[in-house]
């Protein structure tokens, strides 16, 4: 039995049930043993089990999620008895619904998605959508048309989401800047926003980006770097050429390469993102020998995220004749991953698409 609040997170143990929240009461993360669920701040729960070594996860219903809820909750009571403090943390599944539609009108919109590392990180959203928006794979930003935020919003959702927070802030170990490719925004613009931004937390910066679409020099590197910019993540997909028309992503492996070796130049890290799906290709080939020519390092992470499909990019699937099996998805996963380790000490870690919520 335990219940320890640090940072802003209360992390609590009752039997072999194991429980984080933070300091304004939200359910984070809640285990019984068997499964394992994680609260998104948007309010989905994700079902996590492994099953014959496979890892399963799924989306809970409303009534699956009132239920997981009313159990993570019911435990913070029988911990209450011997833990005090833990009596005003005692809440139910309308407060937490409640929290999320705060945030969402916090952000004017729910948020897409974030990397797996980034779950804990502060959202800030200076731009919505995406500038390229045109990948076959991809419907995250379909609806939404590229827009960045003026700086009176910026400043007002910092002040708002100081205020959702609380003290619960100091949990938040980064700040991530959504949503995709926010640093395409115009240079002088973009640092007048990371200045700002720079001032009210003090905090390392991440944010998405690609090599086809964001025009920076040596002196823009420079300056993200000066301003705290920690880590920069790249949907690479794939180092064959004819897969990356296929998915409409308009990238030359040879101007990745120099685009993400000048990151690493400027002594900021990257997150590599790669897909495993593409059977009857020389995908893992080619995408092993485009890695074979990023410097990466400590600080770096490589990404591999196993192909999903809708009904659009289904059809596109079909009639390129390409083998999506989920045999296929897990052995490419398995040569990228072990070959990929084999030449760099970093971290070669799944991206599951479904996961990602923030």
């Amino acid at each position: 039995m335990l219940a320890l609040l640090n940072n802003g997170l209360i992390k609590m143990e009752y039997d072999n049930r194991i429980m984080l929240m933070d300091s304004k009461s939200d359910m984070i993360y809640y285990t019984d043993g068997n499964k394992t669920y994680r609260r998104t701040l948007m309010n989905d729960i994700i079902e996590i089990k492994i099953d014959d070594n496979i890892r399963k996860i799924r989306y809970l219903n409303k009534n699956e999620k009132i239920n997981v809820v009313n159990n993570f909750y019911h435990n913070v009571k029988l911990l209450s008895r011997k833990y005090e403090f833990l009596n005003e943390h005692i809440k139910n599944y309308d407060y937490l619904y409640e929290r999320s539609t705060d945030l969402i009108k916090i952000y004017n919109g729910t948020i897409p998605i974030v990397p797996p590392d980034q779950y804990f990180s502060l959202y800030l959203r200076i731009s919505y959508g995406c500038p390229w928006n045109k990948c076959t794979f991809c419907n995250l930003y379909k609806n939404e048309k590229y827009s960045i935020i003026d700086f009176p919003s910026l400043k007002n959702q910092i002040s708002n989401l100081k205020l959702y927070f609380g003290d619960s802030i100091k949990s938040r170990k980064g700040i991530f800047l959504g949503d995709a490719n926010s640093i395409n925004i115009k240079n002088n613009t973009l640092i007048k926003y990371i200045k700002y931004i720079n001032d009210n937390f003090n905090l390392p910066l991440y944010a998405f980006s690609d090599a086809f679409t964001t025009p920076f020099n040596d002196n823009d590197f420079d300056l993200l770097k000066r301003y705290n910019m920690k880590r920069i993540y790249i949907g690479i997909e794939s180092g064959n050429e004819q897969i990356l028309k296929v998915l409409n992503k308009k990238m030359s492996p040879d101007i990745a390469i120099k685009f993400i070796n000048n990151i690493k130049r400027h002594n900021i890290n990257v997150g590599l993102i790669i897909m495993s799906g593409f059977g009857n290709s020389n995908h893992v080939n080619d995408t092993i020998n485009f890695i074979k020519n990023i410097d990466l390092s400590r600080g770096d992470i490589v990404y591999i995220s196993p192909l999903k499909k809708y009904d659009d990019f289904s059809k596109i699937i079909i009639e390129n004749n390409i083998d999506d099996s989920i045999e296929v998805k897990n052995n490419q996963f398995m040569e990228l991953k072990e070959n990929i380790s084999e030449l760099y000490n970093i971290p070669v870690v799944l991206y599951d698409i479904n996961e990602a919520l923030y």
